[in-house]
């Protein structure tokens, strides 16, 4: 049967409706959307401006620190120069977290310093905030005590990631004899070669559950900085042909 021009209009106007409806509603939820994602822009610049803000204020601290540091290294100067001593140089320890450690570096330095300290005078360094490293340096009266000398680069970059080996070795008991130039080599190459190799981006987790040597190769400086950085060793990089390193 057919339809009446009536029905028509009737079903053009529902589906006009159904489609203006549906129109609307997705505007609604497109405007929804937007205004959450300018919402997020606006908290995200709002957090870029208080970073920027401190990083300022972290840039003016160092400013200043380094120029506290420049004025008592001048003032320094000139008080050896008013005495008629010309500086040669300083000996500088950096100190870490181990008081005893500074103690026996500081007192065998002294056995050959202290004759000669109007030209080498003797600056202590603390990077870090070891409460008894600072009370160790400050016992000595022949030194120089500063810290933040490096504004924390040195410990935050080198040794604050460090693992100290928490394992007692008796080292009198032990022969040491291999630590020679024409035993070394030898006996570190076998090392290496008989250790268990392993790969992948995993290969620490792996190395963690073994009771054996690995073997860990990594491909360029970036890469064993970032091994370094997951075992707790010194990032120190050595270009060697044979890029490898051995650990238990």
């Amino acid at each position: 049967m057919a339809r009446s021009p009536c029905d028509l209009r009737l079903l053009l106007l529902a589906a006009a409706a159904a489609f203006i409806y549906i129109q609307e509603k997705s505007e609604n939820q497109c405007t929804s959307q937007l205004k959450s994602l300018i919402d997020q822009v606006s908290m995200q610049q709002e957090k870029i401006v208080a970073l920027e803000e401190i990083k300022m204020r972290q840039d003016e601290e160092r400013a200043q620190l380094k120029i506290l540091i420049q004025d008592f290294e001048k003032r320094s100067v000139q008080s050896l120069l008013s005495k008629n001593v010309v500086p040669v140089a300083a000996v500088v320890i950096m100190a870490c977290n181990r008081p005893d450690y500074l103690q026996r570096t500081v007192e065998s330095i002294l056995k050959y310093q202290t004759s000669v300290a109007s030209k080498f005078p003797l600056f202590i360094s603390q990077d870090g905030t070891n409460g008894a490293v600072k009370k160790k340096a400050l016992d000595y009266k022949q030194t120089t005590y500063m810290q933040g000398s490096s504004m924390g680069q040195f410990f935050k970059q080198y040794l604050e990631p460090i693992k100290l080996n928490d394992v007692h070795i008796d080292w009198n008991s032990e022969d040491l004899s291999y630590l020679g130039e024409d035993k070394f080599l030898t006996k570190f190459g076998k090392e290496v070669a008989s250790a268990t190799p392993l790969h992948g981006h995993d290969a620490v987790l792996k190395a963690h559950n073994m009771g054996t040597d690995v073997r860990i190769q990594y491909n360029d400086q970036e890469d064993f900085e970032r091994i370094a950085r997951q075992f707790g060793i010194f990032e120190e990089w050595k270009h060697v042909e044979m890029v490898n390193v051995t650990v238990e």
